[in-house]
């Protein structure tokens, strides 16, 4: 509350709305502050008076930038009231709060005290309440460390991914949590729901919009494709695990499915296949069993050949490299090791590729289940 620098209504609430631009004293620190009006308020919620703390909480932050609010930051980084908390300063943030609510009742401004259920972030490892704080904030330059990512196309060519949902992300948010404030089924909270449906599908039509471009620039360009044969619902699946074996790490891996997710592969890789036969191309499917642990060199395959996730290191001949890279260079030679080895695709030319070697079925030779490759004739 010491941290306080304005006062927000809505600016259609006929309650309200005649006092955006006048000031209001703050109780316990006797500061004038403004009032705002601003659409994030919502109107019948609670009084429809919200107090905006910009320095300790990232709503109340976009707010204040909207309208020039002072941000005052009143907790230190130990957890204890700083300077800026007057009378406070120095105290246990738990122990102030009891303070300011008998201070408050003791001077009359205190009409009532009742349990209110919202999320709070805790720390994973001390189980602590996480405070927002405005703090100095660091940047990595990435161009130096995306060289090595670039080097996973042989031809230098790399294509951005398009990231719709992480992009939105954060509106998305705060379009949720305004619904799950909202009473349910009422006029608001329908006008609501459509809001965000509407945003659902502004990332996907982002998403659509940019894996036709970049599969028909993909297939217009080059008349052989090969890919890994991702397994996206093996990839994506939950690390929640059951009640007698729970998982480790589910929130870490919730975020990579969802990252992994965003790209919409699935949907790629429909897009190449029936745009690369309409243009008279192939697109080949490569299992990735082993590819960043195969030497691209030497054809040395062991698992310590890949020591991190990022490095990799051939036992036998010595050579080192960037996983991801070895791993593309490996798909890319087993991929035309097909093409060489069935020669043009032409009718219905059948191959098995296993541990990227070719494999012909012919009479006396025992059939195995294989994968049919075809294209449209030119």
């Amino acid at each position: 509350m010491m941290g306080d620098t304005g006062v927000a209504v809505n600016p259609e609430d006929e309650k309200f709305k005649h006092l955006i631009g006048k000031k209001c004293i703050l109780p316990i620190m006797n500061r004038e502050i403004p009032i705002v009006g601003d659409e994030y308020c919502e109107i019948g919620f609670g009084t429809g008076a919200v107090k905006m703390t910009p320095a300790h909480d990232p709503n109340d932050f976009e707010v204040g930038l909207r309208h020039n609010l002072e941000v005052i930051r009143v907790i230190a980084d130990d957890g204890h009231i700083n300077e800026n908390g007057g009378k406070y300063n120095g105290m246990d943030r738990y122990e102030c709060r009891k303070a300011i609510v008998a201070d408050l009742e003791a001077q009359g401004y205190l009409v009532k005290t009742e349990p209110y259920s919202h999320n709070v972030g805790t720390c994973y490892r001390c189980h602590n309440d996480v405070e927002p704080l405005i703090s100095a904030q660091w940047f990595v330059k990435m161009a130096p460390l995306a060289k090595e990512a670039i080097r996973v196309v042989e031809d230098g060519t790399f294509e951005a991914p398009c990231n719709a949902l992480k992009k939105n992300l954060k509106k998305l948010c705060f379009e949720q949590k305004r619904l799950a404030r909202m009473t349910k089924f009422g006029k608001n909270w329908h006008k609501q729901k459509e809001r965000i449906a509407k945003l659902h599908q502004h990332i996907a039509n982002i998403r659509k919009d940019f894996l036709e471009k970049l599969s028909l620039k993909l297939c217009k360009n080059h008349a052989v494709i090969v890919r890994e044969d991702l397994k996206i619902k093996n990839m994506t699946a939950s690390a929640k695990g059951t009640a007698e074996e729970p998982g480790t790490h589910v929130k870490q891996k919730s975020g990579l499915n969802r990252a992994i997710l965003d790209q919409g592969w699935g949907l790629f890789f429909a897009k190449l296949d029936w745009k690369a036969q309409l243009n008279g191309g192939t697109v080949i499917k490569v299992p990735p069993a082993y590819t960043s642990q195969t030497c691209p060199v030497c054809g040395h395959c062991e698992a310590k050949n890949r020591p991190t996730q990022a490095k990799f290191k051939c036992l036998c001949c010595g050579h080192t490299d960037n996983a991801d890279h070895v791993a593309a260079l490996n798909i890319l030679a087993r991929g035309l090791n097909r093409v060489s080895a069935c020669g043009e695709f032409g009718g219905n030319a059948r191959a098995q590729v296993n541990s990227g070697r070719l494999f012909e079925t012919g009479s006396g030779q025992q059939q195995e289940p294989i994968e049919e490759i075809t294209r449209l004739a030119p």
